[in-house]
């Protein structure tokens, strides 16, 4: 749901990229002792991109993954009128 549980062990600046392997799958042992059971459990289950992309910041409420104020005004007014039926992962404790 967009939200980790775990109490944070990484650096603030940790990448992505720096929680796989060479092979570029992840590294399940640095995750498993990184964070919680549940938390581990999802990141595990994030497929594995084939291609090498650097890491980006992606805002997953636009499809083309860019923020805007206007879409997180759009993301305020529909959690304003349904926070749960909206599947944003979002809570109002998050506002």
């Amino acid at each position: 749901m967009f939200k980790v549980y775990s109490p944070p062990v990484l650096w603030n600046g940790t990448l992505v990229s720096e929680l796989k392997c060479l092979s570029g799958l992840w590294n399940d042992n640095l995750i498993r002792r990184s964070f919680l059971p549940n938390d581990a459990d999802s990141i595990l289950r994030i497929p594995c991109s084939s291609s090498n992309r650097k890491d980006s910041l992606v805002w997953h409420f636009k499809k083309m993954g860019s923020f805007s104020v206007k879409s997180a005004c759009h993301l305020g007014c529909s959690l304003a009128v349904s926070p749960l039926a909206s599947g944003s992962g979002l809570d109002s404790s998050d506002s």
